[in-house]
């Protein structure tokens, strides 16, 4: 059996009163707090032990200092001849055990117990929590504004998704922070003011836990489910990326206490490790998944590769649900068929694209998307944002004038059997490009020609109910 034992940390920094019954827990179950971490607290098997623990705040403490003050030394001093060991530091917060029946309590003015908390809080606490709610708030609201500009991209996209749903949580649990302390620090000032009585702190790891929980779950679930390389890869970028920043920079801060260098120079240097090392990791992880990507590509065993031009060209064999021999005669036999797919459980997107090898650009070639919008209230969204890429992207390159410009324009929707049909043109100039809205698809296709209208059957019976 193990004597050693790791358990992730999942309470409040003020919550003293939930980490001292559940450090009391531990011991009464043979488990004895023997060193914190940033992520999990350590535990060595012990015999079981009523042992009571006290938590002790120093304002003035700081976890970029090189060791204990001499304040701190004095106070563990008198601690000890209490009576009370101490166990370790967690920046302003201190753990103390006592193995006495009725140990005399740390603490004892209500009043003064409550103004020390809220000064470390202050300090250290409040700040990052305030760091942590900004940067959740900027990444969602960028997340948003790309949601409103591409929804596609978003609906589609697992991991996009999920990005969306982290910076929620992480709003979610610094809000849920932020109203858990003001409202005891509020009623624990006049309990302290009126009754001399101190209120137990309380915090919520159960839930703090189902929320990331809940969020790496659908990391994992997006990364996996996709089944595809690009999915997997960023999935255990992903997953690395905390746990590597924060060890790199624990071990940075770690190594500079070690060597007594001062708390303001140690400050400015784990700040400057974290800075680096987070775009460092950043620029490794993306050419990594990139790498792995195009390897993975290459070795697909239904891919060929030609050269042309200087150029390594793909031929993909995959299975279209309408190709060009499904509505006319082609005399050409080396064709690439591909087809990507995006789906989640609000939208899916499939793009299907037949086209000849680089040096038969005369023969035709056919490019296709289907949108199919899971949930209706996006349908809208989806539909409109494929009608304006086509000036988006097509009139890109500078200013347009009104006539000259690319612009989807309503045409008989009847013989596609849709609701709305539109084809695209150039100022008066009609296009063999049309989107199709079907009950919950949209039908984005380009032919070489007009079709005609018993090629337009065709696409209707493969598509609508693709």
């Amino acid at each position: 059996m193990r004597n050693v034992k790791y358990k992730l940390f999942f309470f409040s920094m003020y919550d003293h009163t939930g980490i001292c019954k559940h450090l009391e827990n531990r011991a009464a179950k043979g488990w004895m707090l023997e060193k914190t971490g940033t992520f999990a607290w350590k535990y060595r098997k012990c015999e079981p032990k009523q042992v009571h623990f006290s938590i002790n705040y120093f304002p003035k403490a700081s976890e970029f200092a090189p060791g204990p003050t001499e304040e701190q030394k004095t106070m563990f001093s008198y601690c000890e001849q209490a009576g009370w060991k101490h166990i370790d530091t967690v920046a302003q917060m201190q753990i103390f055990c006592n193995e006495g029946q009725e140990p005399v309590p740390l603490e004892t003015d209500a009043a003064t117990q409550v103004d020390i908390i809220s000064k470390a809080m202050k300090s250290s606490f409040l700040p990052a929590q305030i760091l942590l709610f900004a940067l959740g708030v900027i990444q969602l609201g960028m997340f948003l504004v790309r949601f409103l500009e591409h929804p596609i991209r978003i609906l589609t996209n697992k991991m996009n998704l999920c990005s969306g749903v982290c910076w929620i949580g992480v709003i979610f649990l610094t809000v849920m922070e932020f109203a858990n302390y003001f409202t005891w620090l509020k009623k624990a000032r006049i309990a302290a003011a009126e009754e001399g009585r101190f209120v137990e702190t309380k915090s919520f790891p159960k839930v703090q836990m189902a929320v990331l929980v809940i969020v790496f779950g659908m990391m994992i679930y997006a990364g996996l489910s996709s089944a595809d390389v690009a999915g997997i890869s960023t999935l255990m970028f992903v997953l690395l990326y905390i746990p590597i920043l924060f060890g790199g920079v624990n071990l940075m801060k770690r190594f500079l206490k070690s060597w007594k260098v001062s708390t303001g120079v140690t400050r400015t240097l784990t700040f400057a490790t974290s800075f680096v090392l987070s775009f460092a990791l950043m620029f490794l992880g993306v050419r990594l998944v990139m790498n792995t990507v195009q390897d993975a590509m290459r070795k697909q065993s239904d891919v060929e590769t030609y050269e042309h031009g200087g150029i390594t060209w793909e031929i993909h064999h995959d299975e279209l649900p309408l190709i060009l021999e499904d509505f006319m005669d082609v005399d050409y036999e080396e064709y690439s068929y591909e087809l990507k797919v995006n789906e989640t459980l609000f939208a899916a997107e499939y793009e299907a694209s037949q086209s000849p090898k680089m040096d038969a650009l005369t023969y035709p070639d056919l490019d296709y998307r289907i949108v199919e919008v899971k949930v209706p209230l996006f349908y809208e969204m989806c539909r409109d944002e494929m009608m304006e890429e086509v000036e988006r992207w097509r009139n890109a390159s500078g200013y347009i004038e009104e006539e000259f410009r690319n612009q989807y324009k309503e045409t008989d929707a009847r013989i596609w059997k849709a609701e709305e049909a539109y084809r695209e043109y150039v100022g008066n100039e009609p296009l063999a490009n049309y989107l199709i809205c079907w009950d919950n698809k949209v039908l984005e296709i380009s032919f070489d020609q007009s079709p005609t209208d018993e090629q337009i059957g065709i696409v209707v019976d493969k598509l609508k109910e693709f």
